[in-house]
């Protein structure tokens, strides 16, 4: 009787653009992999008008390939019909939507060859949900920051309802909820429409 095998559990972690974000995520998939017998696949996005990923993390992103990880690069977005004035907010939030494409073909590639059985996504990723639900894939987030960026993020679409103008235009101080710390309006980025309805969607 011949012998079945079972591929060991596959996770897939999708980080955002930015260093800060990508080298948490590279942690994680180390530690996921050399401490818990998984096989990791980080799939970093990349975008050339803002150098991402840069040089100097490349030979890091290398030393991810291992038997158990992995890295998958995916394509850059056509971003070329942006004005060059666009707004870094927007930019992102163009260059991580306009990439669901790719990354719907790399999670059905790890879906037909590895045991893939969760997704792992940082808060700006949010468009990846979606596309993972469809893959039946269970899905976290993975939040490496402090706890009162978490509750600012988590206000933030309650301050949305309440103010209809520019946060930068607020004349009153808002309490992040949970500390003592108060934003002023000019603490607040400039969004424009796309950034501002991401940052909340988020």
């Amino acid at each position: 009787m011949a012998e079945t095998t079972t591929k060991p559990p596959h996770i897939a972690l999708l980080p955002t653009l930015g260093l800060g974000y990508l080298v948490p995520f590279m942690e994680l998939a180390k530690r996921l992999a050399h401490f818990h017998n998984l096989h990791v696949t980080c799939i970093v996005p990349t975008n050339t008008i803002i150098g991402f990923p840069p040089n100097s993390i490349k030979a890091d992103l290398e030393a991810l390939n291992s038997p158990s990880l992995n890295h998958i690069l995916l394509p850059p977005a056509n971003l070329d019909d942006l004005p060059q004035d666009t707004e870094l907010t927007t930019l992102l939030y163009f260059a991580m939507s306009r990439s669901m494409p790719s990354l719907r073909k790399v999670l059905k590639y790890l879906m037909e060859n590895n045991h893939l059985v969760a997704f792992i996504i940082y808060p700006p990723s949010n468009f990846a949900f979606e596309i993972a639900r469809g893959f039946n894939l269970l899905t976290y987030i993975f939040f490496p920051s402090s706890g009162i960026c978490l509750s600012w993020w988590l206000y933030l679409h309650k301050l949305d309802e309440m103010v209809p103008f520019h946060f930068r235009d607020l004349l009153y101080p808002v309490r992040v909820p949970g500390s003592s710390i108060r934003l002023r309006g000019r603490d607040f980025p400039d969004l424009d429409k796309p950034g501002r309805v991401w940052s909340v969607e988020i």
